[in-house]
């Protein structure tokens, strides 16, 4: 996917999905977004995404670096929430 959207680099995981006013959704994430990292933990894959995913807990501040849809430079914003 990433040399389809021609992408900087193959880092991060692209949000294909949000559940309407979950989390992703209720801090900003929008489709396409590529999220580089999740609590200052590198995501350089889905497995890496769903390692840290696993770990969070309710109550727990969440941070990411986003990298959001049609940026094609080094771009990046941060978007964080607390787990409901």
């Amino acid at each position: 996917m990433a040399n389809r959207y021609q992408l900087p680099n193959a880092k991060g995981v692209i949000v294909q999905d949000l559940k309407p006013d979950g989390f992703g959704d209720t801090v900003g994430l929008s489709r396409g977004d590529i999220i580089l990292e999740v609590n200052k933990q590198p995501v350089n894959g889905e497995d890496d995404f769903q390692k840290v995913e696993s770990q969070m807990k309710s109550g727990q501040d969440v941070v990411f670096l986003v990298r959001p849809r049609g940026t094609r430079d080094n771009t990046t914003v941060f978007m964080g929430g607390t787990l409901q």
